[in-house]
């Protein structure tokens, strides 16, 4: 059996994950919720063909064990990245603290792709400048160490 450590468990989670910005959020959900804690559970899954974790979002009803809070960010993580998973966002997110809310802001609006948007820029007399890049609607919170 293969056992890898938390960080090393994130690092290949979001090489699994990178290209497509759903995976991504979900991804950084897991990761930075909780100090990693949603990392090690059954829905986080070791492919030894690929050398790699994944999200597989079909195994989120093992979480009985998980706090209600938890659970909550579990469920938001695989609605955000899978079309067959259905969370109700009015009974997940009253419940979350705003340490989890933040998090899930930021994984909605990575999601959404807003890290990568951006806009024209204009001169004083309206002749286009060119593309000016924006910065995401709600960045990740800062890890505290």
């Amino acid at each position: 059996m293969t056992r890898h450590t938390t960080a090393e468990i994130a690092d290949l989670l979001r090489s699994w994950a990178s290209g497509m910005y759903t995976y991504e959020a979900a991804a950084e959900l897991l990761i930075r919720f909780n100090h990693g804690r949603l990392l090690a559970g059954p829905w986080v899954e070791w492919d030894d063909g690929c050398r790699r974790y994944w999200f597989n979002t079909d195994l989120v009803r093992h979480s009985a064990y998980l706090s209600s809070g938890e659970c909550r960010v579990l469920m938001i993580a695989a609605a955000i990245s899978s079309d067959t998973s259905t969370v109700s966002l009015s009974d997940a997110v009253p419940g979350l603290d705003r340490d989890a809310l933040a998090l899930v802001l930021a994984a909605i609006a990575y999601a959404g792709g807003s890290h990568d948007h951006s806009e024209w820029t204009f001169d004083d007399d309206g002749k286009p400048l060119g593309h000016q890049r924006l910065s995401s609607l709600f960045p990740w919170p800062e890890v505290a160490a």
